[in-house]
């Protein structure tokens, strides 16, 4: 276990430093991101979080790299939900080539102070942790030509993951 650890460890290390990305393939996210929130349900359920998934749209992707960006979403939020609450992922179209995956929370969200500082290694909130995700959910989204965001909006806190919707040139995924 602590070796599969380690070599987990070292292999966000290498995503976060070279940007890089698995092979490509064509992907449902809305089913994507159901099968994510199924497995994180249960584990929210025992903090008394409700977990859903919602919306439409597909795109290009490293499902390995994507489904570690997602998960650390979803489990930051759920860490950082109130008992009751809800964590949507959602997925939408931004246009033509372009799509958003949302992982949204009623928790306080991060200090002002702080926000500067939210996607680089090592820095983290909590108490345990390697300061590693946040840094590997940007490091995966650049190396498919997008972006992840942090925003508040009133009471919500919102990560947005936006990917093109087909491989950017030079990557090898054609499109």
């Amino acid at each position: 276990a602590e070796v599969s650890r380690l070599d987990r460890l070292v292999a966000d290390l290498l995503v976060v430093s070279g940007r890089r990305t698995g092979v490509k393939v064509e992907t449902d996210l809305r089913a994507f991101l159901a099968q994510r929130v199924e497995l994180v349900s249960a584990w929210a359920a025992e903090r008394d979080v409700r977990c859903d998934a919602a919306g439409e749209g597909s795109a290009l992707i490293d499902r390995d790299g994507v489904t570690r960006a997602v998960d650390n979403l979803l489990r930051n939020a759920v860490e950082a939900s109130p008992r009751g609450a809800r964590v949507e992922a959602a997925v939408r179209a931004i246009d033509e080539s372009r799509v958003a995956i949302t992982v949204t929370d009623t928790g306080e969200g991060v200090p002002e102070a702080r926000v500067k500082e939210l996607f680089e290694p090592f820095f983290t909130t909590k108490s345990e942790g390697t300061g590693l995700g946040l840094a590997l959910s940007r490091a995966v989204a650049e190396a498919h030509g997008g972006s992840l965001v942090y925003r508040r909006e009133g009471p919500r806190t919102v990560f947005e993951i936006t990917l093109p919707r087909r491989g950017t040139d030079g990557d090898g995924a054609g499109g």
